[in-house]
């Protein structure tokens, strides 16, 4: 932004990036961050701003502004693809001479999703649209993760034209990998699992390594029961305080928790106040979230893709300290992933004929 706004004369509005971002917790933590960076930064809801709290209470006595009609006081907007594509306000808002001269960028982050999630949500298959209504605006799609037909595919759906492509390696060198078989069947088919995690939460209370919990929703649901039965009130710290939400040392993420915890969850996280040490999580958890100090990934199961599972083990150690990443596997895992796996991601890696 700095760089953006160098020059302009102080009667000159500021510089717009608009980012468009999948998740509620990912705009969340990157507007808090920014922020606490002291740029000017706002949540574009359909026709609407969400800010700081002051903005919010303001807006419950209705005096908020609306994006519509003011958004110079901003630097970042950041928007769902939904809030973009077919909202006849925005498209009018873009289409304003005053908006084609202040954005200067527009940023597509987690851009694999236009592949990955234009059937789920169609949105992210139409982002061209904003192309087409800003064709002189450079459009920058980052991705952590893709292989080179996704890439190829990413291209063609945002409409770039010979775009530059700038790679770098996703090797993660201080995270150890590691893999082992758990059983397929039976009613305590996942305790060989938790019940040394159980014990060591127990022991460790909030200096045990933070750690995620990947799984499908039947799996981190029972992983959940499985720890509020074992741990009891030993699951609240202090042991002796109120049974809350906020209390617990473990907790859920997955698309159907309730918003507002999963907002609670990751505030927490981000500003350090949390007590939690492990968290049982879908994909939902993973994409773009930036926590530093994730000591310990563990998937129950196998991820759809290579790519899934570079982004969710990818969580860990981004403070540069030494995590683990562990796979427990079964026979109906691999079989179950193994087709979609092989396919999914070629290009990934080469095969060579030895």
């Amino acid at each position: 932004m700095d760089h953006m706004d160098s020059g302009q004369r102080p009667t000159q509005k500021k510089s717009i990036v608009l980012v468009v971002s999948p998740l509620n917790a990912l705009i969340r933590d990157q507007v808090t961050k920014l922020k606490q960076s002291g740029l000017k930064a706002c949540i574009l809801k359909g026709d609407r701003v969400e800010g700081d709290e002051e903005e919010r209470k303001q807006e419950q006595e209705g005096l908020a502004f609306s994006a519509i009609e003011n958004p110079r006081e901003f630097q970042l907007i950041f928007a769902h693809p939904e809030a973009l594509v077919g909202n006849k306000n925005v498209i009018k808002l873009l289409k304003t001479t005053e908006f084609k001269n202040r954005i200067k960028v527009i940023v597509v982050d987690e851009a694999h999703l236009v592949v990955d999630w234009k059937n789920f949500r169609p949105s992210y298959g139409k982002l061209a649209t904003i192309g087409s209504i800003l064709p002189q605006v450079p459009l920058l799609g980052l991705t952590a993760t893709a292989t080179k037909k996704t890439r190829t595919d990413i291209i063609e759906s945002l409409g770039m034209v010979n775009p530059v492509e700038i790679l770098g390696n996703p090797d993660r060198p201080n995270i150890s990998f590691s893999s082992s078989s758990r059983p397929d069947r039976g009613e305590d088919k996942l305790n060989e699992i938790l019940v040394p995690l159980v014990e060591s939460l127990k022991k460790e209370r909030t200096k045990f390594p933070f750690t995620v919990v990947f799984g499908t929703l039947e799996t981190i649901s029972s992983c959940y029961n499985f720890f509020s039965q074992a741990m009891g009130k030993e699951q609240y710290e202090p042991i002796d305080a109120l049974p809350k939400a906020e209390n617990r040392l473990f907790t859920q993420f997955h698309a159907q928790y309730p918003p507002q915890e999963k907002e609670r969850i990751i505030d927490g996280l981000i500003l350090g106040k949390s007590k939690l040490r492990i968290v049982f999580a879908t994909v939902a958890f993973g994409v773009g979230l930036d926590l530093k100090d994730i000591r310990q990934i563990i998937h129950i199961g196998l991820p759809s893709t290579m790519e899934e599972y570079f982004q969710e083990a990818g969580r860990a150690g981004r403070d540069g300290l030494p995590p683990t990443a562990h796979i427990y596997y079964n026979s109906y895992d691999t079989s179950k992933a193994r087709k979609h796996f092989v396919f999914s991601n070629e290009g990934l890696c080469a095969i060579k004929e030895v």
